[in-house]
């Protein structure tokens, strides 16, 4: 794929996770397991070897932070419950006692840990192409001040927690580098 793409002038960026989980990682309770940080940086440093440099720029994660922000989201307890069920009928039907998955997590434990999982696996990218820009990407959302005292600062801080931090520290920005997207 990514060669088709470079042929006909497109310049890929790679997502490393996007919501996808092989199996063993689900079993074995995802991004909900202390050393689930490592196998992500293992994953990522192998995929960056694979793939070399066919990547034009690399993301370790898409919506890092989906988990702070489906609390948010109206129906929040309807989706829980459907997860509970999904997350206990998938344990049961692969004999596993932790399954779990990204979306399904729970974000006061998968938070910091797909935080670690990020700084890991940007570092294990940088290892193999330290020219490769890496970055995450957050889901946004617009925050409108309305009136006063206004809640937009906590939300904020709700939503994107110490992601923004992190992305200041294990990011390249394309700022740095100009015309990062268009290659030139």
């Amino acid at each position: 794929m990514l060669e088709t793409c470079r042929k006909h002038g497109l310049k890929p960026v790679v997502t490393f996770n996007h919501f996808t989980t092989p199996l063993w990682f689900a079993e074995r309770g995802c991004f909900e397991v202390a050393d689930s940080p490592d196998l992500f940086a293992r994953f990522c440093g192998r995929a960056a070897e694979h793939l070399g440099g066919l990547m034009h720029m690399a993301t370790t994660f898409n919506e890092a932070n989906i988990g702070l922000l489906l609390p948010f989201f109206p129906g929040y307890d309807k989706y829980r419950e459907f997860a509970a069920v999904t997350t206990a009928t998938a344990a049961k039907a692969t004999g596993s006692p932790k399954f779990s998955s990204l979306a399904i997590g729970d974000p006061t434990i998968t938070t910091p840990l797909l935080q670690e999982a990020h700084r890991k696996g940007y570092a294990a990218i940088k290892a193999v192409r330290a020219d490769l820009p890496v970055g995450l990407s957050l889901t946004t959302q617009d925050n409108p001040i309305v009136g006063a005292p206004s809640l937009a600062e906590t939300y904020r801080q709700k939503l994107y927690g110490d992601w923004v931090n992190i992305a200041r520290t294990h990011a390249d920005s394309s700022a740095s580098r100009p015309n990062a997207l268009s290659g030139r």
